[in-house]
């Protein structure tokens, strides 16, 4: 009789424990679609995966920047095809620098090209509208930024916003 509480009490001690629960898995599903472009008499630049490439913000067209010869490949999505080629300066008044390596398609006519050293906005027909001085910019301490930041982000809601992040990925010591 000396033991019948101890396995009560163990009994309810095991009877209120809860069951490991199956964990549900989340369906993850994609679709991948490959299409066929008709570049008309040009050759597409995808050298690098489409990398400084951008939808527009309607969705009806492919924006890619063509580095070889400093052009923008407008391909409109609903034919297939490309429909132009916008050239761009590299050096000078309207210049983008070398070495693009990323475009934000914003409304209307506008482009924000991130190339090494600079950031600008530009107009389709390769106009500078506005660059970006982040040796000047104030961060969100109020502070001078002084670098180019490692990553960019461009929003146009009325008025043109560009975000900078600057992080360290573990190869340089901050």
């Amino acid at each position: 009789m000396k033991s019948l509480p101890i396995l009560v009490i163990i009994l309810i001690f095991i009877s209120c424990q809860t069951k490991d629960k199956e964990l549900d898995s989340t369906e993850f599903a994609y679709l991948v679609d490959t299409v066929m472009i008709d570049p008309g008499d040009e050759i597409l630049f995808l050298r690098y995966r489409l990398i400084s490439a951008d939808i527009s913000s309607d969705g009806k067209y492919l924006v890619n920047f063509n580095l070889d010869d400093h052009t923008i490949e407008k391909i409109n999505l609903d034919e297939l095809r490309l429909e132009e080629k916008l050239p761009f300066e590299i050096e000078g008044p309207n210049g983008t620098g070398k070495h693009v390596n990323f475009i934000n398609v914003l409304k209307g006519d506008s482009i924000f090209i991130k190339s090494f050293g600079q950031s600008a906005l530009f107009r389709e027909n390769g106009e500078l509208v506005k660059k970006v001085d982040w040796m000047n910019a104030i961060n969100g301490d109020s502070l001078r930024y002084g670098e180019m930041p490692t990553n960019e982000l461009a929003i146009d809601r009325g008025d043109l916003k560009v975000f900078g992040l600057h992080y360290n990925n573990g190869l340089a010591p901050y």
